[in-house]
């Protein structure tokens, strides 16, 4: 304030006096001098400002244009919140819409939030930048902040809380009614991350108190808000209930037509390119850039103006070949010496460092990159939640796994969404140079994810919760559980786990060097319920495949361990079959029994009626044994396409073989009998393991086997063969791995054992020495 300001009837002759109220300066500069200049809009150090492309985001800006529009008694809420995942264009909408309102005369003030600016990453300087701005954008406050400010000079070394109310909520309630409300936008809330003392959760939730307390002042002004939606942002909202209250949200990935914008920036921008290098389209080179070329980059995109935007700087280099460029853009291989997509891949390092815990990071980044492009399990079980709840379930990642990666990942929504935002992020963790330490391997985080798989599956048998969760397709679900557990997030997580585990296993166990020893006790710690794995896995074919398929080429080095494998499988089928049969009465054991002869084709038992069935038959008989049908039915259809109840293999096997069935073994020549009965090169390779005739099963595949079989039945073969060497059959399996290779001898190409070259050495090393494979035994048939 002026020196003596109001005084008179006095004189002072001769001294010096200073006014160091606000250091001799005006109250406005003063306030300028504690501002973020730099915040505003319209700013030198921004410019130029990035704002929307013509002809994109046109719905989007139509919208918020509406809302501001809105006379005061016909809006129901006061702030608008647009959110969207990293790389949208959420700053240029800001910018296009701060542009807009101050043309239209009710811009009040912005403040543009950037991480690496320390006067625009924290809350500090966010009222005095405003309250400067509104002393402008309102006339009839600046002399109510300039008091302000006189009275207090202090003022701006107080609390944020304080400065907010002398220097924007008294100096706006003291000019009385205004006739439109007028538009406060802050962008980039999720930049503000604070001073190395304060944590970015709780400087954010800091400006949205301040929000509140503007809302709870009745002031005639709305705000926008333009952020990330990380977590505990929303949180804040949520923890706020006047500013919750009063927010419009806006979904901007779900509400904005994301690929026709792009479409329009890209072509847009390669027009000035091919026209200021003059690109001609060529009778063979055709036009420059091709439609397919556009659509690759929109589909990679994703709606990522981020994206596109890096790829036409980079290909917009003058001191390059716009053409060789592009090419690079699309190459597998980073180029030597450059990225094209730098930018984009500081963007995702600058997200994910702030990681608070590295490790935890990577592994959720590895789950869910397995889960990006899974669809097809939606078939088998009620998916009701995103992939990374469900991955966060089964994983059972503490509650910050995910904390801070909601602008890179969907967490919420339906399954069948990508675990992703967008593609480009998923290209960026497969490529160890670009994702630099938060790169896992695709095998390493397969193996991860399968092993936490299985134990949480054994974590849900033995704490009682685990139910049927997969449904029976075409079949009907005969499920006497309560259906609405289905929508539960542990279940439909559960089933989740189930139906994938075996594609994992499958998948990544071929091929690993070494089977970790914590993944073959979470595979033993699990009492697998039949009802809830997929049966496309094992009901039309014996369980050895499902663990051999992943694990035969470890038998060599870890047999003692495929071998508990094998038999706590079994040993769990067998288990709830014969629990399953303990149930039946007499009649319904004569009925078993007979379906029995009738698949094995013998002389029908002199009982009453066929015991050719349909399933529908099996069940109308068997209606109260639900459970038994679904251990033992097998899906095939006879030659007439009628469908037909056939047993499955595995409870053949379970009663061919006495020390599985015991009392439920039928008769001694029942191996041979099965085997004189297949005349399939498939079924004969079946039951081969559990034979002891060598030469008897091949001479049936010598009349079966034909070798453009060899692609059919690679897996069959394989198979065979390995479990022929876990049950010590080395008779047996001698003779088929001569059978197949005189059958090879001679022919260009070998069909079979090159679909699973992993395999070759085990094979090799078996032929060599079978006792090798059983150090602790005697290497003899079983």
């Amino acid at each position: 304030m002026p020196l003596f300001e109001g005084s008179h009837n006095f004189v002072i002759n001769g001294g010096i006096f200073n006014d160091s109220s606000t250091n001799g300066l005006g109250p406005l500069v003063f306030l300028q001098g504690h501002s973020a200049s730099g915040a505003a809009h319209d700013s030198e150090e921004r410019y130029p400002p990035p704002s929307c492309h013509p002809q994109t985001r046109i719905r989007t800006i139509e919208h918020i244009i509406v809302w501001i529009r809105l006379p005061r008694t016909q809006r129901s809420k006061s702030v608008f919140w647009l959110f969207a995942p990293a790389g949208m264009g959420k700053t240029a909408i800001a910018q296009t819409i701060a542009e807009k309102c101050e043309e239209m005369g009710v811009l009040a003030g912005t403040f543009f939030f950037h991480r690496s600016n320390t006067d625009r990453n924290r809350a500090s300087k966010l009222v005095a930048s405003l309250a400067l701005q509104i002393s402008t954008s309102i006339p009839p406050t600046r002399q109510h902040i300039e008091n302000a400010i006189r009275a207090n000079p202090a003022i701006l070394t107080k609390s944020l809380p304080i400065q907010l109310k002398k220097l924007i909520i008294e100096p706006v309630l003291a000019v009385g009614s205004i006739d439109n409300d007028r538009a406060i936008i802050i962008d980039g809330l999720d930049e503000c991350i604070g001073p190395p003392t304060t944590s970015q959760e709780q400087e954010q939730h800091q400006v949205l108190e301040l929000i509140q307390t503007l809302l709870s002042s009745n002031l005639p002004l709305i705000i926008l808000i333009f952020c990330r939606p990380e977590t505990w942002i929303t949180e804040s909202f949520n923890a706020l209930p006047v500013l919750s209250g009063a927010t419009e949200r806006f979904d901007l990935y779900r509400n904005s037509d994301l690929d026709h914008d792009v479409e329009v920036f890209l072509r847009s921008e390669f027009s000035k390119i091919a026209t200021r290098t003059k690109q001609k389209p060529g009778k063979r080179a055709g036009k420059w850039p091709a439609d397919e070329d556009i659509k690759a980059l929109i589909s990679r995109a994703s709606g990522q103006f981020i994206y596109a935007a890096t790829v036409v700087r980079y290909i917009g280099d003058p001191w390059h070949t716009p053409r060789d460029r592009l090419r690079n853009v699309f190459s597998a291989k980073v180029p030597e010496g450059h990225n094209p997509l730098e930018g984009l891949d500081n963007l995702y390092l600058e997200i994910l460092g702030q990681s608070q815990n590295l490790e935890m990071t990577r592994e959720v980044l590895a789950c869910l990159r397995e889960c990006q492009y899974m669809s097809n399990f939606d078939t088998l079980v009620d998916l009701t939640i995103s992939k990374a709840r469900s991955c966060e379930i089964v994983c059972r990642w503490p509650p910050h796994a995910l904390r801070g990666l909601t602008s890179l990942v969907q967490t919420d929504g339906i399954f069948q969404q990508h675990s992703f935002y967008h593609g480009t992020f998923f290209e960026f963790l497969s490529s160890p140079n670009r994702s630099k330490q938060f790169y896992t391997d695709a095998a390493s985080g397969g193996l991860t994810f399968l092993q936490k798989m299985l134990e949480y599956l054994a974590f849900r048998e033995t704490s009682g919760s685990s139910e049927q969760i997969l449904g029976d397709g075409d079949d009907g679900d005969y499920s006497d559980s309560d259906s609405s557990s289905a929508h539960s997030p542990e279940i439909s997580a559960e089933g989740f786990a189930a139906a994938v585990w075996p594609e994992l296993w499958f998948k990544y166990l071929r091929e690993a060097s070494t089977v970790p020893g914590v993944l073959y006790d979470a595979f033993l710690s699990y009492r697998f319920s039949f009802n809830n794995l997929p049966r496309l896995y094992w009901e039309s074919r014996l369980l050895d495949e499902l663990v051999l398929m992943g694990l035969g080429p470890h038998v060599q080095r870890d047999f003692h361990r495929v071998q508990q494998c094998l038999s706590h499988l079994q040993g769990e089928y067998d288990r709830q079959v014969k629990a399953a049969l303990g149930m039946l009465d007499l009649d319904d054991r004569d009925f078993i029994r007979g379906l029995v002869d009738q698949q094995l084709c013998r002389p029908q038992p002199v009982l009453d009626g066929s015991y050719r069935i349909s399933h529908d038959g099996f069940l109308g008989r068997m209606g109260t044994h639900q459970g038994l049908y679904k251990l033992i039915h097998s899906p095939g259809l006879t030659e007439s396409g009628g469908d037909e109840f056939f047993l499955n293999p595995e409870f053949l096997a379970f009663l061919a073989t006495p020390s599985r069935s015991e009392g439920w073994y039928r008769v001694p020549d029942m191996l041979p009998e099965i085997a004189s009965q297949f005349h399939d090169p498939n079924h004969i390779l079946e039951w081969a393991p559990l034979s002891q005739s060598a030469d008897e099963i091949v001479q049936k595949l010598k009349t079966s086997f034909k070798l453009k079989h060899a692609q059919v039945f690679a897996s069959s073969i394989n198979t065979s063969i390995l479990r022929c060497i876990c049950y010590k059959n080395v008779s047996m399996a001698l003779t088929l791995m001569e059978f197949f290779k005189d059958r090879w001898s001679g022919q260009s190409e070998r069909p079979v054992l090159p679909e699973h070259k992993v395999l070759v050495p085990v094979y090799t090393a078996y032929l060599s020495s079978p006792s090798s494979f059983y150090p602790d035994t005697h290497s003899s048939s079983a």
